[in-house]
C-alpha cells in the first residue's frame, strides 16, 4: 500500500504556544480550524507538530470534523508523543528542509498542503533515525489511522472506553493500560469495550462475588455480566465490570457507577451526546422518554436517600450528591485516542437549575444545552481529582436504592460500567462504617 503522506503543523502565534502546550498536558487534545481540501471528513492523519517553527515537538493523530468556517474544518489533535528533546529543524539537511517548508500548515492562516508521499517517507526516516524510540510510536499511529471507524455503533464502545478511563484516572491507574485496546479489523469495534483489552481477565467468579458484596446483593451483575477486568497499582486494586442487557447496536448510551472504598462513596455518571444539526453548534436536548425516566429515578433516590454525616473526616464532602451528567460532543467520540473524551460534568442539582434557565431555552421553549449556554461546568481533570480525593460523591449508600437505579438505567437500554476501587490493606469483604 502506498504511504499517503501526512501533515506538518506549525504554531506561529507566540501567544498560543504556551496555551496549546497546557491543553496537551492537561486534556491530551486540542482543536484547530484548517483548510485542507484533500483531507476527507472524519479521516485521521498523522501530524508532526512544531510549537515554535524551529523544532519538531510532537507527533500525533489528527481527525477532521465539521466545517467551522468557509472552506475550513475543525481538526482534533490527539495521541501526542513528545520528542525529548525536540528535533531541531536545523539538524535536518538544508535541501530537505527547503522541500518540507512549503507544506507547513501554519495556525495563523490555517492553510497548507499535505506533505507528499516521497517527502513524508523521508521525514519519517529522518525522525526515526534521530529518535529511534519513536519508531514504534509512529507505527502505532499508522495502525490507529487505518483503524478509525465511521459507524454510529462505535460511539457506545467509545463511551464505554471513556467510562473505564475515568475510573482508572480516579483510581490513580495509568491510562496507558488502555493502549492494549485493539479495535479490530472489522467495520465495528468489538463489544463490549472491556473484552477487547489485552489485559482482560475474563469472568473471574471470585471478583464477581466480591463485587456483589461491595455493591449490595446484586444478582443482576452476575446474570448480565458482559466483561470484567482487574487492575492493580501499588496497594490499590480496581475492578471494572461491564453490565449490559442488550447488544451494543441496541444500546442508547453508557453510564458509570464508581465506588471508592477509601471514602465509602458512590459517584454515578450519565453520558449524554451533544449533536449537531444544519451547521449549528453541538448541543444536547433533554426531551426523550428515557431521559424523563432517568431523572425521575434520580429524584426518587435523592428523596429516599438518607445523607447522614457521621462527622468522620473521610465523610466530609463539598457536595454530597452522587449523580452527574457528562455531556460529550458526538464527533469527539472517536476510536483513535485513548485519552478521556472531552466533555462537561454537571452535578444533578445544578443540572436541574440549568434546564429551567432561559439561557438554554429556544424561542419555542425547547431546551438545548451547549458549551456556550451552560456557562460553567466541571472538566475531566477537576472531576477526577474531586472524586479521587473524596471531595464529591455520596457519604453513605443504600444498596437496594442503588440497585433500583441500576435496574432503571438498564431497562432504558444503557450499557453500565461498574467500577470499585480498594486499598489492598483493607478487609475487602467489609465496608467501613
Amino acid at each position: 500500500m502506498i504511504e499517503p503522506g501526512g501533515y506538518f503543523f506549525v504554531v506561529d502565534e507566540w501567544r498560543r504556544e504556551f496555551g496549546l502546550e497546557q491543553r496537551i498536558g492537561i486534556d491530551g487534545t486540542f482543536t484547530e480550524a484548517v483548510s485542507a481540501p484533500d483531507w476527507q471528513y472524519k479521516d485521521a492523519e498523522i501530524i508532526f507538530l512544531s510549537l515554535d517553527g524551529t523544532s519538531i515537538d510532537y507527533v500525533c493523530l489528527g481527525r477532521r470534523g465539521y466545517r467551522v468556517a468557509t472552506l475550513k474544518h475543525r481538526v482534533r489533535f490527539t495521541r501526542f508523543y513528545p520528542f525529548d528533546p525536540p528535533i531541531n529543524l536545523d539538524d535536518l539537511a538544508d535541501e530537505f528542509t527547503q522541500r518540507l517548508r512549503p507544506h507547513f500548515v501554519r495556525t495563523s492562516r490555517g492553510n497548507g498542503r499535505r506533505v507528499p508521499p516521497a517527502t513524508w517517507r523521508e521525514l519519517i526516516e529522518v525522525v526515526t533515525r534521530l529518535r529511534p524510540e519513536s519508531a514504534e510510536v509512529i507505527s502505532d499511529l499508522q495502525r490507529a489511522r487505518g483503524a478509525v471507524k465511521r459507524f454510529t455503533k462505535s460511539r457506545t464502545v467509545i463511551e464505554e472506553r471513556d467510562a473505564v478511563n475515568v475510573a482508572m484516572h480516579i483510581s490513580g491507574m495509568n491510562e496507558r493500560d488502555l493502549l492494549g485496546w485493539n479495535p479490530g479489523d472489522e467495520d465495528d469495534p468489538p463489544e463490549p469495550f472491556l473484552a477487547a483489552l489485552s489485559s482482560a481477565e475474563g469472568y473471574e467468579w471470585e471478583m464477581i462475588e466480591h463485587d456483589s458484596r461491595v455493591f449490595g446483593d446484586w444478582r443482576l451483575v452476575e446474570s448480565n455480566l458482559r466483561g470484567a477486568n482487574c487492575f492493580r497499582r501499588g496497594g490499590r486494586r480496581l475492578t471494572v465490570l461491564n453490565v449490559n442487557t442488550r447488544t451494543v447496536e441496541k444500546t442508547l448510551g453508557v453510564d458509570l457507577i464508581y465506588y471508592s472504598s477509601r471514602y465509602d462513596s458512590y459517584a454515578l455518571v450519565q453520558y449524554k451526546r451533544m449533536l449537531r444539526k444544519d451547521g449549528e453548534t453541538a448541543g444536547y436536548r433533554p426531551s426523550d422518554a428515557a431521559y424523563a425516566k432517568e431523572v425521575a429515578a434520580m429524584r426518587a433516590f435523592e428523596r429516599d436517600f438518607c445523607d447522614a454525616d457521621g462527622g468522620a473526616l473521610r465523610a466530609y464532602r463539598l457536595h454530597p450528591g452522587p449523580f452527574y451528567f457528562k455531556l460529550c460532543e458526538a464527533d469527539s467520540c472517536t476510536v483513535d485516542t485513548t485519552t478521556m473524551v472531552p466533555g462537561m460534568y454537571f452535578p444533578f442539582d445544578y443540572w436541574e437549575r440549568l434546564v429551567l434557565d432561559p439561557i438554554v431555552q429556544g424561542p419555542r421553549g425547547g431546551v438545548r444545552v451547549t458549551r456556550e449556554s451552560a456557562e460553567r461546568s466541571i472538566g475531566n481533570a477537576v472531576f477526577v481529582e474531586l472524586v479521587q480525593d473524596g471531595w464529591i460523591g455520596s457519604r453513605t449508600s443504600r444498596s437496594n436504592v442503588i440497585e433500583s437505579i441500576v435496574k432503571e438505567w438498564l431497562s432504558n437500554d444503557h450499557s453500565l460500567i461498574l467500577a470499585s476501587c480498594f486499598d489492598e490493606e483493607q478487609n475487602l469483604g467489609t465496608r467501613p462504617e
